[in-house]
């Protein structure tokens, strides 16, 4: 029977509570800070209300010495919550308000929601323990066979030192299965220098990647050696070659020839030992047919191909990699979740993930950051994800005629447009310009309408 504590100082309003909850739980009461104090001293509850004002003590002062005692999930009872006190509670730990007068409905609704599941990292069958995931940010979780097939390539390209041409949409891994690559090569404790082509405009792109002398062009004040003088001995990682301009591609072409680099400015070559790693979710064959790339350089690249399936190809995997970065996240914030609850699982795997693992990614993120309790429940997950429960969908225009009297088209409009913009500004890690790309807009545009939704 799950033990509860209310702590109120209206003794009236106790005994009600009590008694209406008393057939189902376990009920002990507290009428101040010292008695409530020594009650989760010397019992283990499994939740806990507390109202706000206890006489002439404050009730975010009684939190506070709860917090020091216990990780009991807390819920607020107050007559007047106002906007300073929920943020206030919630910053210091409570899960939810409950609004006076309170009916034992709201009460039972509230102990079957948070409960204290995951409590002294306990987590019954309904949850997943996660308290054993190894904190790792390098690993890959390989489960589904599309992985596996691409840690096997991994293994067998490692070891040699060839070009490598890393294939796969946006989000799916590349620069992780690139560094892999690295991290298992006899060069892995040589630098590992990555570099994106498509985020340097094309006019500085080529001193970035070969150097300049001093006096090169204006603003040269003193020299830079580029990545590929300071990849010698180990790995540079080009991502987003298919970004890459023609000229620059000739220079590249010479460097995977001879292994020579010249600097802007400078009139000698200088020798460099790198391999170069590549990748690109373009189909560079396409670009090779529409005289967008060079055949030849595509050939020199892509001595090895590694393609990387989209998330929504590996299924097996979701679930896997969703419990890694909550494992991750909660240690890094210090939340301390231990268990994550299992119902959300088959919404997870068959959700789009247009974004592939970089949304994933986020989505956990943001889970992690509105969790206030040591299990992370399915509705907190769905909250994240922008679905609020598993209801089927109501149609477009329901939905919206609910919402709005007049104007119907150009606010749902608006509405659709700002969710959109909002989820691949998210799932491209806030980088603006692959944002702008997926969206099929400039990036001047983009800045407007970020502007125009206060995003």
């Amino acid at each position: 029977m799950r033990k509860i504590l209310i702590i109120d100082d209206d003794e009236s309003l106790l005994y009600g509570m009590k008694r209406s909850l008393s057939k189902q739980f376990d009920v002990d009461t507290a009428q101040d800070s010292f008695s409530a104090v020594k009650s989760v001293r010397e019992q283990n509850f499994d939740l806990i209300f507390l109202d706000y004002k206890l006489g002439e003590e404050n009730g975010l002062e009684v939190l506070s010495l709860l917090r020091a005692h216990t990780s009991t999930p807390v819920v607020m009872l107050t007559a007047h919550g106002t906007t300073e006190l929920i943020i206030e509670a919630i910053r210091q730990g409570a899960v939810d308000f409950l609004t006076k007068p309170v009916d034992t409905a709201q009460l039972v609704a509230a102990i079957d929601k948070y409960a204290a599941e995951g409590k002294d990292g306990y987590c019954s069958d309904k949850y997943e323990d996660i308290s054993s995931i190894k904190y790792d940010r390098s690993a890959v979780i390989a489960v589904s066979e599309g992985m596996k097939d691409v840690l096997k390539s991994v293994a067998i390209i490692s070891g040699t030192n060839s070009p490598v041409l890393i294939t796969g949409e946006s989000g799916t891994g590349k620069d992780v299965t690139a560094m892999l690559i690295h991290n298992y090569s006899r060069r892995k404790d040589n630098p590992f220098v990555q570099i994106n082509c498509a985020a340097i405009p094309d006019n500085l792109l080529e001193s970035e990647l070969f150097g300049y002398v001093k006096g090169a062009f204006t603003g040269a004040y003193t020299g830079n050696p580029g990545k590929f003088q300071m990849a010698d001995k180990g790995t540079i990682f080009l991502d987003e070659i298919g970004d890459m301009p023609m000229p620059l591609q000739g220079k590249l072409l010479q460097v995977l020839q001879d292994g020579r680099i010249q600097r802007v400015g400078d009139n000698t070559f200088r020798q460099v030992d790198i391999r170069i790693i590549s990748a690109t979710n373009k189909n560079l064959k396409e670009l090779v047919r529409t005289g967008q790339f060079r055949e030849d350089l595509y050939y020199r690249i892509n001595a090895f191909n590694v393609d990387i399936p989209p998330l929504r190809n590996r299924k097996k995997d979701i679930w896997n990699c969703c419990l890694h970065f909550i494992r991750l996240f909660s240690v890094d914030t210090g939340k301390d979740i231990c268990c994550v609850d299992k119902s959300a699982r088959d919404i997870l795997e068959n959700y789009p993930w247009q974004g592939n693992i970089r949304e994933l990614k986020n989505i956990m993120s943001k889970a992690v950051a509105l969790s206030n309790t040591a299990a992370l429940r399915a509705d907190t997950i769905l909250n994240a994800l922008g679905r609020a429960d598993t209801k089927p969908a109501e149609s477009f225009f329901d939905i919206f005629r609910a919402k709005y009297e007049e104007n119907l088209l150009s606010k749902a409009l608006e509405e659709v447009e700002e969710d959109i913009i909002r989820r691949a500004v998210a799932s491209c890690g806030e980088n603006y310009t692959a944002a702008a790309k997926m969206l099929g807009i400039s990036r001047v545009t983009l800045y407007d309408k970020i502007k125009k939704y206060g995003l």
